[in-house]
């Protein structure tokens, strides 16, 4: 009988210095610095993409990672691969940030239901989802900010400011 080899795995997180910003040290203590640091990426994209910030103890950002890319008016990614990445960096909080091309920053219901099904998933695992922001072209949403003193797993959709994009 022959024997079955078994797959050696080798994860390795890969620097990519054009996005190296003046971030590094800094404390992200509200929403606008977590948007000021992602919106290079998403310069100038026609479709939805979504990117991780990865944060250490002190709230410093120690990465991030686009972990999807969709169409003009969705963007569908798996919990795995949102906290892979983070998980591989040693982050204990992350944030979530994804782009609406149309510019509406007016969260869809399934905005609310990534952020609630993220959020849960990660009080599972020890990396807390610290906010969800979705960025239009001008401005942007903050799904912590909009909904203060609410976890973000318990955030529900607010008809008057919802809309489908």
């Amino acid at each position: 009988m022959k024997k079955k080899r078994i797959v050696l795995y080798k994860v390795r997180l890969e620097e990519d210095k054009q996005l190296r910003n003046h971030w590094t040290g800094v404390n992200v203590e509200e929403a606008k610095q977590i948007a000021e640091i992602v919106e290079p990426v998403f310069r100038g994209l026609d479709r939805e993409q979504i990117v991780v910030l990865y944060f250490d103890t002190k709230m410093k950002p120690i990465g991030m990672e686009i972990v999807a890319i969709g169409g003009t008016k969705a963007c569908i990614v798996e919990t795995s691969n949102i906290f892979k990445g983070a998980i591989a960096a040693n982050a204990t909080a992350i944030a979530m940030v994804h782009n609406h091309p149309s510019g509406s920053i007016s969260p869809s219901k399934q905005d609310f239901y990534m952020t609630n099904q993220m959020a849960m998933a990660g009080e599972l695992l020890g990396i807390p989802l610290v906010d969800h922001l979705i960025l239009g072209r001008e401005d942007f949403y903050s799904l912590k900010k909009e909904h203060p003193g609410v976890r973000l797993s318990e955030v529900e959709q607010i008809p008057r400011k919802s809309c489908e994009d």
